[in-house]
Formats: structure tokens, C-alpha cells, sequence
């Protein structure tokens, strides 16, 4: 049986934006920069999520087509409902089986979602599937292997009050950046390569980090709602000691996405 407090869940697209879209964004932005494709590309964005990089995708490259696919309807509904949408479309799809016919697209992209995906393997065939000939594949997800993601203060305190180790349900293992070469080798893309790329989050104060990083269901914040209410403060109160915080109460520090490429 699934253990509930060491899933996901993605029927919440509010809370994910604030949870994780930001972030995406900016770690989306040097990912574009580091593909360099050129302009008028028809694109996938795969496991888009709210919508955050398909948006990013909009802002950068001057695509003539995107296609947006996400399994939750929720975060579909969401991604069309913002102001930004119009010109991508929206669809829920499963990324292991998608409705494209061969060489449909320039370029197939997954933001922050590959290590959640059961049988990432078949999801990668299917990107270079979808990808004509010369066409681009690529990815990038949170360091999760390295501890750099954007919780990382919450999930060392989580281990070390009450030995919780969310990197099993994190895939963490999976986000390192020769198992992302292996995974795209092992699809049969050529001139694969990895990177990482660092990006500075930035929290108004303690509380914001704490809303931010508790109120969507990831693994970490389950962990937290399972904690008494004398516990739950104990670590906050930790974590509070973990991050780098200014004289003013501003918290910033460095997370880690590895991303990698490779062409069909």
C-alpha cells in the first residue's frame, strides 16, 4: 500500500504556483538560454504543471506552436485560466502514452517532473518519439541526489527530528546528472548532455518560507501535518536555525536543478 504521507499531490494548482512555479520559472529561463533553439519551433511542454514554464516558454522563444500536457486535471484547468495562456494549448495527457503522431514537434521539454513519473524510461521514448528527426529532447529537475532543492532546509530538519528521509519518494537518486545522461542515452538520443544550474530563492521572512514550502502536499509538508502540534513548532523552530536569514528577516540561499538534452 501507498504511504500517504510520502506522496504527491498535484489537484492544488495555487498552492504548487506558490510552491514551486516561481522557481521554475527562473531555473526555466537559463535552461532556455543554455537550448538556444531558434525561433519558431513547434514545442511540447510535458508534466507542465500550472503552466509556469509553458509560460516561460511563451516569454523567451516565439514558438509557432505549444502544446501543454499534465495528467492532473486540475493543474491543466489552472495553466489555461492564466492571463498568460493564450497561444498554448492545454491538454491532460498521460506522458508514457501521448496522443501525437511521430516527429509532431521541434522540441519535447519537462520542467521539475521527470523523477515523478512512474517508468520515466517509456516517458522519455515518447518525447523522442513525438520529436522529428534533429529535433531536441530535454529536461530538468530539482538536485534532489545533491539535497539542493528548494525545501532542502526542511528536509534536513525533518531528518533530524524525527528521522524522516523524503529522498525515496523524491526519486532522488534519478535527479543526478549521469543518471539523467543514462536515462536520455538509454532512449537513443544522441549528444546528450547534462548541467547543473543554480538559481537563488528568496523568502520575505520565516513565515513566507513556511507557507510556501507546508501548503502544497509534497512529501515534506505531509511529513509535517503528521507532526503534533508541540513537534510541528519544535521544528519550525529548527528550521528557523537552518536558513540564511538577514537582519531583516529575508531569507535567501542557493537550490540546484540538473538538466540535461539530447537530439533525435
Amino acid at each position: 500500500m501507498e504511504d500517504a504521507k510520502h506522496t504527491v499531490s498535484w489537484n492544488d494548482g495555487s498552492a504548487y504556483e506558490r510552491f514551486m512555479g516561481q522557481w521554475s520559472r527562473v531555473a526555466g529561463r537559463v535552461f532556455l538560454d543554455w537550448l538556444a533553439l531558434p525561433k519558431g519551433l513547434k514545442w511540447l511542454d510535458v508534466g507542465c504543471g500550472t503552466g509556469a514554464f509553458t509560460e516561460t516558454i511563451q516569454q523567451n522563444c516565439a514558438a509557432a506552436e505549444i502544446i501543454a500536457v499534465d495528467p492532473a486535471a486540475a493543474h491543466v484547468e489552472y495553466g489555461q485560466s492564466r492571463h498568460t495562456a493564450t497561444g498554448a494549448q492545454f491538454q491532460v495527457v498521460d506522458a508514457r502514452s501521448m496522443p501525437f503522431e511521430n516527429g509532431r514537434f521541434d522540441a519535447a521539454v519537462s520542467a521539475l517532473v521527470l523523477n515523478f513519473i512512474p517508468d520515466r524510461e517509456k516517458a522519455v521514448a515518447e518525447m523522442r518519439r513525438v520529436v522529428r528527426p534533429g529535433g531536441t529532447v530535454a529536461a530538468y529537475v530539482w538536485d534532489f541526489a545533491g539535497r539542493n532543492g528548494t525545501a532542502q532546509h526542511l528536509n534536513a530538519a525533518l531528518r533530524q527530528l524525527d528521522s524522516v528521509d523524503t529522498s525515496g519518494a523524491l526519486n532522488a537518486e534519478s535527479t543526478s546528472q549521469d543518471k539523467l545522461k543514462d536515462l536520455f542515452q538509454s532512449a537513443g538520443l544522441a549528444d546528450v548532455e547534462a548541467r547543473p544550474i543554480e538559481i537563488t530563492v528568496t523568502f520575505r521572512d520565516l513565515d513566507d518560507y513556511w507557507e510556501s514550502n507546508t501548503g502544497f502536499s509534497s512529501p515534506a509538508s505531509n511529513s509535517v501535518k503528521a507532526l503534533t502540534d508541540d513537534k510541528r513548532e519544535e521544528l519550525k523552530q529548527m528550521v528557523k536555525s537552518k536558513l540564511p536569514m538577514d537582519k531583516n528577516g529575508v531569507i535567501s540561499y542557493m537550490a540546484r536543478v540538473n538538466a540535461v538534452r539530447g537530439r533525435v
